[in-house]
């Protein structure tokens, strides 16, 4: 929204299409889930036009939106369970060219990390339907558990820009070199993914950042209904840095608790 505020017609080259939310309904709510049809935006794509709602919006952005695009960028929080490393965000891609120019993107953004994840969670995702059209295609993960913060603010509004100048669309001035280090980094085995194995409270014992090896206890989760049993140990299965980490303590087996990074080249 401060974007579409500031930016004026002779600041661009070409067209910019911006969407200050892509589902309003789950926006006000508050939810990653539509309160309406109880769909995941980021799960729909690429939707029908005979679909539920979500998935309507999903067949609108997908079939009249996106074909008009070279430069998809799909700007999230760390979700509501997950603290993140900020991060800008894409798959590993066979076509070498294409991902060449993403990190190339990415690095102009200049958040701290640039991150090459898998998908352990589900299909349907904007990101790797536009990236599978050939699109420059651009995610990312900043605050944590909806919240943010100035610094997080500024990585948004300034990485945005920056992404947008180097891809010669906003032209207002040249792009601002980043001043820091943009480390390139990769969770694509799925062990890198842990996940809890019992429901109940997550105690952390690492923080983000921290270098993990393989084996390592990482937490224990807490039986909410058994207080006098053992808590239950949580290891790493991958050595690296903890990337990702279980943001609330209420947790159900399956979810995600931690996820662990390690550099990446091309």
């Amino acid at each position: 929204m401060n974007l579409a505020r500031w930016v004026e017609p002779e600041m661009i080259r070409g067209r910019l299409i911006l969407i200050p939310m892509l589902n309003k309904p789950a926006v006000q709510a508050g939810t990653r889930l539509s309160p309406i049809d109880g769909s995941n935006m980021n799960r729909a794509f690429t939707g029908k036009p005979s679909d539920s709602l979500t998935g309507m919006i999903a067949y609108y952005i997908s079939q009249v939106l996106v074909p008009l695009a070279d430069l998809v960028i799909d700007i999230h929080s760390g979700g509501r369970s997950m603290h993140f490393l900020p991060s800008v965000n894409m798959h590993s891609l066979e076509n070498k060219p294409q991902m060449q120019a993403m990190l190339d993107t990415a690095a102009a953004w200049g958040a701290p990390y640039r991150f090459i994840y898998r998908d352990v969670a589900g299909s349907g995702l904007l990101p790797s339907y536009c990236e599978a059209l050939g699109k420059v295609t651009l995610g990312t993960e900043l605050g944590s558990a909806s919240q943010f913060s100035v610094t997080t603010l500024k990585i948004a509004g300034e990485g945005l820009r920056n992404a947008l100048r180097f891809a010669k669309i906003l032209v207002d001035q040249p792009q601002i070199p980043s001043t820091a280090e943009s480390k390139v980094v990769a969770a694509e085995e799925v062990e890198d993914y842990v996940m809890a194995p019992v429901s109940g409270i997550y105690e952390p014992f690492c923080e983000l950042g921290d270098r993990i090896e393989a084996g390592q206890l990482l937490g224990q989760v807490h039986l909410i209904e058994q207080p006098f049993i053992a808590p239950i140990p949580v290891y790493a299965r991958t050595s690296g840095i903890l990337f990702v980490r279980r943001a609330f303590p209420l947790t159900a087996q399956g979810e995600c608790v931690a996820v662990i990074v390690r550099p990446y080249s091309l």
